[in-house]
């Protein structure tokens, strides 16, 4: 399997053994796995370099530039990253590069959200590839967590953008569709889950993150400023809601206890 997994870590070691099994079939099928880790005082280097990955050290400060450096020293024709507290269904990466790899740069699917002790809490379904161009300018359509891209889309959209902390693999797919990527979609099974816990930056720095979002949806339109006849916003909310309504009833109903932790 020529498959390289980046982990970019720091202090990991609670949610990592779960992270670290999720990859273990595909590890065990061929595929590689790098933990850049930026300096842990907990035992995540030490999981790591026992389920067999190759640790690599980056200094704290900026993900996406652990991530970077992590691709840099990858081997694989496909990567990805993963990080230190999610997951991905191994046969469902699997089943999609066994499916799309042929025809497809970049490879997304379906995601599950989970609670901090792995239960399922509700899933969110991609749209459709025709229906990322006009997604684009307005959200991130599909989810980072088991996306998979060709080494080249990497190479030719020169990885991530460090200016960001929050938004760089939003970023990284808007330039991969400005460079004509082909994208692919893995239906209908979901291909990762994403672990909501109230300590993550996502979670805590909402706010923070509003503005690397409008900046990025700035510069696609002034790329590509036909897009804007397309769809407006409101459109593109309702589309939104109406293919993940159930979803967001799941997360109203059985995520007030994960919401009252972020209030508190």
């Amino acid at each position: 399997m020529k498959l390289s997994i980046i982990t970019p870590t720091l202090n990991s070691a609670a949610t990592l053994r779960a992270t670290l099994e999720s990859i273990r079939p595909l590890v065990a099928a061929g595929a590689e796995h790098l933990v850049v880790d930026s300096n842990s005082t907990d035992e995540t280097a030490a999981l790591a370099e026992t389920s067999g990955a190759r640790v690599i050290s980056y200094p704290r400060g900026n993900m996406y530039a652990a991530i970077n450096a992590g691709m840099a020293e990858a081997k694989g024709d496909w990567l990805t990253y993963l990080n230190g507290d999610d997951l991905l269904y191994a046969d469902a990466v699997t089943e999609a590069l066994a499916q799309l790899g042929d025809s497809a740069e970049v490879i997304y699917g379906n995601l599950d959200y989970i609670d901090a002790q792995g239960r399922f809490l509700f899933s969110w379904r991609s749209p459709r590839p025709q229906h990322l161009p006009w997604l684009m300018q307005h959200y991130c359509p599909f989810p980072q967590q088991g996306a998979l891209f060709r080494r080249e889309v990497f190479e030719r959209a020169k990885g991530f953008d460090t200016q960001y902390r929050f938004a760089g693999d939003y970023d990284f797919f808007v330039r991969c569709a400005l460079r004509g990527a082909r994208f692919r979609k893995l239906t209908p099974r979901s291909i990762a889950a994403f672990r909501l816990l109230p300590t993550q930056l996502s979670q805590r720095l909402r706010g923070e993150m509003a503005p690397e979002g409008i900046k990025i949806r700035r510069e696609l339109r002034a790329a590509r400023p036909g897009l804007n006849a397309h769809c407006g916003r409101p459109f593109a909310s309702l589309y939104r809601w109406a293919t993940n309504l159930d979803s967001m009833w799941l997360r109203r109903h059985r995520g007030r206890k994960l919401d009252a932790g972020w209030k508190s």
